[in-house]
């Protein structure tokens, strides 16, 4: 719900790094708005901390010494990256690297649409 209308139910997301967190209200019941959607996409693509989990196909795949994979969630791709980071394995390090950049934009870009989405509705008073 929303703390200022405790009667219209409201989404929200919290960035993984910076912190800062995105709520969209849910006015209409039958049709959600631009803002809901990206925040729930968000959640998806951010995932949860210590559960492994990879994203729907329609986020993408990439090969890896010729098999095919889902991207995992950004927390996942996270932890394999610092894993990776204090390991040897040079390769599996630059592989986990890639791979967490790939998810880092998918995350970005939807957080970058939201910023422009307020940034329009208050230039133009909505």
């Amino acid at each position: 719900m929303s703390p200022s209308h405790p009667t219209i139910p409201t989404v929200e997301f919290t960035h993984p790094q910076s912190g800062q967190t995105f709520r969209a209200a849910q006015v209409d019941t039958q049709h959600s708005g631009v803002g809901v959607d990206i925040i729930k996409e968000l959640n998806v693509i951010a995932g949860t901390k210590a559960t492994p989990k990879d994203l729907p196909a329609k986020y993408g795949f990439y090969t890896l010494g010729g098999v095919t994979h889902m991207y995992p969630d950004w927390q996942t791709a996270k932890a394999n990256l610092d894993a990776a980071t204090g390991g040897t394995d040079q390769t599996a390090y630059q592989n986990a690297v890639a791979i967490f950049q790939n998810v880092d934009y998918l995350l970005s870009y939807r957080v970058d649409l939201l910023s422009d989405l307020r940034r329009f509705r208050q230039a133009f008073g909505y």
